[in-house]
């Protein structure tokens, strides 16, 4: 090869590198974060301090400034507007830019702006009154910028927590999802209050300090937590409608209320085992979980009579979870001078001089148990349903007549 072309060769792979180099620049990930300025510390910001090296680092890196030039306020509140412009800068310089961006008017619409451009609800934040943009950041609020901020790679899973698990995290509210995946990249660890771990308080508004906190574990990966929880293998939530979590619910004489237990990600391959500490009281029995979370094992609890009692459920791990539940009188229930229940709509349903049913048939609603097995229905206390198969029992509520006309008979005990 000619020495001419030896060197136009050595000269175009030059020119492709040198042109290759801003594209690698350009490129996205957290190796984009690094240093941008010295830091000088603040009046405020002890060495000693749990949050001063986090409070270094984000300055270092323009992801926060100060209050003033000589404080930061750590045990201040962060607004709507500049949690926005954190998770703003985070985006850019993920992305390959600098995190600066020209001033506007009114400060934080140039923020406003941008967050449209990438974020996933883009219109989550727009056509918002300036007094929204003033008021403080909750928690949950905060976990919801720091998750659209980033795309899911950024995020990678060193913690395994279960939906549900957490204590304090509605599995209803609009941003669980962005907690759980915080707490699973562990940037998130939350605190322990009243002997639970990983609490996480979502409604309260953020500090600055621990703002700086999430942010530096955010950019290095390093400083991330991994295993560091005690979080239960098992949780219990309501299944009323309510979805919050609870040690206690109740439900009514002849009625049903489902619960959910969401266990842990050990545990999830395995069934949930059900038992009630009196069975005559309240009952309990698997159920079929809805949706496309294989950590949810749903239950049936029903009402049997009056009272109050314990419900056991135990994961696969062994893990065992109780809670109480109440079981309330019948509104239309009253117990007769024989000591027979009868309708207090109509009094009719039972004839109060001999327990037999009056020629009358009533009209009023009535909480029965039909036996699917013997094409029997019986009123809910009475002493034969004790005596059937879980399986065979079908709890009714409506009126005699409704049951008769399915071709049930009654039961010559109780004669409902």
């Amino acid at each position: 090869m000619k020495p001419k072309r030896i060197v136009s060769l050595f000269l175009t792979v030059v020119l492709l590198l040198s042109l290759a180099i801003p594209l690698q620049a350009a490129s996205s990930g957290l190796s984009n974060f690094k240093k941008q300025t010295e830091y000088t510390g603040f009046s405020d910001v002890p060495e000693t301090a749990w949050y001063a090296e986090s409070v270094k680092t984000v300055c270092e890196y323009g992801l926060m400034n100060g209050k003033t030039v000589s404080t930061f306020s750590p045990s201040g509140n962060m607004t709507i507007a500049e949690a926005i412009a954190i998770g703003c800068r985070l985006h850019d310089i993920y992305s390959g830019g600098s995190g600066s961006f020209k001033q506007s008017s009114p400060w934080y619409q140039v923020y406003a702006d941008f967050w449209a451009t990438f974020a996933s609800f883009p219109h989550y934040f727009s056509g918002k009154e300036s007094l929204f943009w003033t008021s403080n950041v909750t928690r949950e609020i905060f976990a919801f910028i720091m998750d659209e901020a980033l795309p899911e790679e950024a995020y990678k899973n060193i913690n395994h927590i279960a939906p549900g698990i957490l204590p304090d995290i509605d599995l209803c509210s609009d941003h669980w999802g962005s907690i759980y995946t915080l707490y699973n990249a562990g940037v998130l660890t939350g605190t322990n209050d009243k002997g639970y771990d990983g609490v996480y308080f979502p409604d309260k508004t953020i500090t600055r300090a621990e703002a700086s906190t999430i942010l530096s574990r955010i950019i290095i990966p390093e400083l991330r937590q991994k295993d560091v929880l005690d979080l239960p293998t098992i949780n219990l939530f309501l299944a009323d409608g309510s979805r919050e979590a609870s040690s206690s619910t109740t439900v009514t004489v002849g009625q049903i209320t489902w619960v959910c237990a969401c266990v842990s990600e050990a545990a999830q391959s395995g069934q949930v085992k059900w038992s009630s500490e009196n069975p005559e009281i309240a009952k309990v029995e698997a159920d079929t979980a809805p949706g496309d979370l294989p950590n949810f094992k749903m239950a049936k609890i029903y009402g049997i009579s009056p009272g109050t009692v314990l419900i056991y459920a135990e994961n696969s791990l062994g893990d065992q979870l109780l809670f109480d539940v109440e079981v309330l009188p019948d509104k239309n229930s009253q117990s007769n001078s024989n000591g027979v229940k009868s309708s207090k709509a109509d009094s009719s349903c039972v004839n109060n001089e001999d327990n037999t049913t009056s020629a009358t048939t009533p009209s009023a609603n009535c909480s029965y148990i039909i036996n699917t097995n013997t094409g029997k229905f019986h009123y809910t206390w009475c002493t034969s349903v004790s005596k059937m198969s879980e399986k065979n029992k079908w709890y009714y509520t409506g009126t005699r007549d409704s049951i008769v006309a399915m071709g049930y008979d009654p039961c010559k005990n109780c004669n409902p």
